[in-house]
């Protein structure tokens, strides 16, 4: 039975990244997305997202749904007066990003914070994916 979990659990994750790739490759060329890390400890799913040069009025985050997490942003170019630019390779424009979650999560208690360029949610997991004790009786 737990073989079988493991299986199906690997099988929807495999799926779930075979879908963000194909999203990823489907959007506009020239646009990025931003690095994530994701991990669960016992109360909470942790996103952390590398977005350097934003500001936090550039960025926005939703939870739809009880899985479903949208990032957007916008990286503004600088404002260069009376100079020319030789080189640019820093990107800047807007992304949008959606991401299925490994599980559900309650929308109602999010936090988000940002600090030297990482966007740290801490999205706290909804009861019915909360590990349940069983009393043996």
């Amino acid at each position: 039975m737990r073989l079988m979990q493991m299986s199906n659990n690997f099988a929807r994750e495999m799926n779930r990244l075979r879908r963000e790739l194909e999203g990823n490759i489907q959007g506009q060329a020239g646009v990025t997305y931003p690095a994530l890390n994701i991990w669960e400890d016992a109360e909470c799913l942790h996103i952390e997202s590398e977005l350097p040069g934003y500001q936090p009025s550039d960025l926005e985050a939703y939870v739809t749904g009880s899985d479903q997490l949208v990032l957007k942003g916008e990286r503004k170019p600088a404002a260069l007066e009376k100079a020319v630019c030789h080189r640019q390779e820093r990107t800047f424009g807007r992304f949008e990003r959606t991401l299925t979650l490994p599980i559900p999560v309650n929308a109602d208690q999010v936090e988000a914070k940002y600090s030297q360029g990482v966007l740290h949610l801490k999205l706290a997991k909804s009861p019915e994916a909360k590990p349940k004790k069983i009393a043996i009786s």
